[in-house]
């Protein structure tokens, strides 16, 4: 599967690396300049059919802050503040002790243009994934130690977020060590807003070019000026991303109402709704093949029916295969006093939403791949 970020207006750079294309931005008109010759590898990468290869002796690839796209997340004039950055990498040797590998960066050091910086560092034999953020004019940094324990030869795929509203910073690092292995990342603040500077955006080493380059393998970096939720790494992780844009929304006829008695009214052929770049795969009758304890009864004409539920009794629909997009359930109608608890479960395979707990549904969610929704009455 691949990632589709081509209607994402969030999305302002997806380098894939590809080769013959090595430098170029899919997405955007972010073409990076190759300093000193970055390689092709072609026999171990992560998406599409190549990945750059860096061998840590000055090899670089990079772009002048005045050449980024309009827009770009922390470019000179960014107002905005918001960047999430995600990417593979393959550690193809360590830093020495006390020194670091920058993996991508905007942190000019010499220049004191520091805003963003994402590395490896070795604290005495432990290497550190860690992250600096510019401050005071880029005269200074703060700094988040994300994860401690990186090793060579082993992919990991890592999404870094940070909104400079709240000097707020996420994270999730997925390794194969030996199976794949999922770390939310710690998230906090810092102290001090992000300095916004000319720095140039680099992948390996900073912008004086003179140290701190990487010994690595990389794949698809995605950038975007808004923060990702740990679903939507995940989803990039697993080649199922689809643009936000496209949120599905349920038809005012698929809508869900509880009246007085505490039924809940179903009606509507689109209750998983849908736009027009969802296929027909994805939309399911919502009554179709539901199980509990409840009872279902024709409530009238078309397809309305009722779901008639007493105190504890639920109803549960079948599992839905939807692709990655996004579900919005709409529950309209709710008579005073009434509850009814809506939950959903969602997972890359039909045994995998089966087995997932049920999560309370308090707004769209992107299913990752399957999903099954929950109805209970606690009337």
């Amino acid at each position: 599967m691949a990632n589709t970020f081509s209607g994402d207006s969030n999305c302002y750079a997806v380098w894939n690396f590809e080769s013959g294309a090595l430098t170029t931005d899919s997405k955007s008109t972010n073409t990076l300049t190759n300093y000193q010759t970055v390689a092709e590898e072609t026999g171990d990468y992560k998406q599409g059919s190549c990945c750059a290869s860096f061998d840590g002796g000055s090899r670089q690839l990079y772009r002048a802050d005045t050449d980024l796209s309009a827009g770009f997340p922390l470019k000179s004039g960014d107002t905005n503040k918001k960047i999430s950055v995600v990417f593979w990498i393959y550690l193809l040797a360590l830093p020495e002790a006390s020194q670091s590998f920058y993996i991508v960066d905007k942190y000019g050091v010499a220049g004191n243009t520091r805003s963003l910086g994402i590395s490896v560092y070795n604290n005495a034999g432990t290497y550190e994934l860690r992250v600096r953020f510019g401050i005071t004019s880029g005269t200074s940094s703060e700094l988040w130690t994300a994860f401690s324990g990186l090793a060579i030869y082993t992919w990991y795929h890592i999404g870094i977020t940070y909104d400079d509203a709240a000097k707020g910073y996420t994270g999730v690092l997925w390794d194969t060590t030996p199976t794949a292995h999922k770390h939310v990342l710690t998230a906090g603040n810092i102290t001090n807003n992000i300095s916004i500077t000319t720095a140039d955006w680099c992948i390996s080493g900073i912008p004086d070019r003179n140290s701190s380059f990487a010994n690595m393998r990389f794949d698809e970096c995605v950038v975007f000026n808004d923060i990702l939720s740990e679903a939507e790494i995940d989803a990039i992780r697993g080649g199922t991303y689809a643009t936000p844009s496209a949120t599905p929304s349920a038809s005012p006829s698929a809508s869900i109402s509880a009246s007085p008695s505490a039924e809940v009214v179903i009606s509507g052929e689109t209750c998983w709704g849908h736009l027009t770049d969802v296929t027909e795969a994805n939309i399911r009758t919502f009554t179709d093949n539901w199980a509990g304890t409840g009872t279902i009864q024709n409530a009238g004409t078309g397809d309305a029916e009722r779901i008639a539920l007493d105190v504890g009794e639920y109803m549960i629909s079948e599992v839905v295969g939807t692709g990655s997009i996004y579900i919005e359930l709409l529950q309209n109608e709710y008579a005073a006093g009434d509850t009814v608890i809506m939950q959903y479960r969602h997972g890359p395979s039909i045994g995998d939403c089966e087995s997932a707990a049920w999560n309370d549904y308090v707004g769209k969610f992107n299913s990752l791949g399957f999903a099954q929704i929950r109805i209970e009455s606690t009337l």
